[in-house]
């Protein structure tokens, strides 16, 4: 079996990013692994892990969009901006505020659609100081975060999603939000439940789509630590951003670490990084940008 490739894992509730990489590790008796983008345990979804060659396309594949599917659940705050958290505030939320929440949740979302100033939660792996925030919010210490710009791009309201618990005097609504990286969707829910007055708390969260790769995609955890499947090679994987592909006598220089002439890609100049294939196997060789020694020339930022 060619371990260079990545699977699309469908991680399950109650364990870390880190868990389900040390389980695959020890299922393909292999140690470069990582995935590429955090799931708190209590998030199920789509996680994908690079193996080989392919975890140097880890960062690129962590820095594509999101797509989440999240419960917002109105009424309650935490310290963790979810439900496993320690409750801070309770509200109960009357029949005249449930129906306003319901009148205007959607209206309420597409307010937050475009460039969104997010401030990093106190139970994040965010580093200040040299030091993870989560590790000063369980020393009951509360530090001076900086907002961190963001883009959401679309927000979709699932409209029989609502729901009322009586007892509680909550209220629940599920929404769909594609985003950039880096979007805490805990905090966007504290956010949503400001809008309204109240406070809130995000009750769960699915990751639908990374980069990509998409839940319809994923394997269960379990079903791949018993049967072992093949690992989606490099020549079949996908990144979001531009393509070129050689002959494969270029390839075997620019894999020996020559630099790519700009005749080889076209009389237009590429802007930023792309990606370079062998054109016959598709295989991937590496991850290019202009040289800044060379005008004429592209030079390797990654080769795999």
């Amino acid at each position: 079996m060619d371990l260079n490739g990545i699977l699309v894992v469908n991680k399950p509730k109650g364990m870390t990013s880190h868990d389900v990489v040390q389980r695959l590790r020890r299922t393909y008796s292999m140690k470069k692994i990582g995935h590429t983008g955090t799931l708190d345990p209590m998030v199920d979804g789509v996680l994908v892990v690079c193996f080989g060659r392919a975890t140097k396309l880890a960062e690129y594949l962590t820095n594509e969009t999101k797509v989440y599917r999240a419960t917002i659940c109105f009424g309650i705050s935490t310290d963790t901006e979810d439900i496993t958290g320690t409750i801070l505030e309770k509200k109960a939320i009357t029949k005249v505020k449930a129906k306003e929440i319901c009148a205007t949740f959607e209206k309420t979302l597409q307010t937050f659609i475009g460039i969104y100033e997010q401030i990093p939660p106190m139970y994040s792996a965010v580093k200040i100081n040299g030091k993870k925030l989560y590790e000063y919010a369980r020393n009951a210490e509360i530090v001076e975060r900086k907002p961190r710009t963001l883009e959401v791009y679309k927000m979709e309201m699932d409209t029989t999603s609502i729901k009322t618990d009586e007892v509680e005097q909550t209220l629940t609504c599920t929404f769909d939000v594609t985003a950039s990286k880096g979007l805490y969707v805990r905090t966007l829910c504290v956010d949503i439940g400001k809008k309204f007055n109240l406070p809130a708390t995000m009750s769960n969260l699915t990751r639908l789509q990374s980069g990509n790769y998409t839940v319809t995609d994923a394997i269960p955890l379990a079903e791949i630590m018993e049967q072992k499947p093949e690992l989606r090679g490099l020549a079949e994987m996908t990144l979001d951003m531009q393509t070129v592909e050689v002959a494969a006598e270029v390839a075997a220089k620019l894999r020996v670490g020559y630099r790519l002439p700009h005749y080889f890609v076209g009389e237009e100049k590429i802007a930023g990084i792309f990606l370079v294939r062998e054109e016959k196997t598709r295989d991937m060789i590496g991850i290019y940008a202009q040289s800044e020694k060379y005008p004429d020339k592209y030079a390797s930022i990654k080769i795999l």
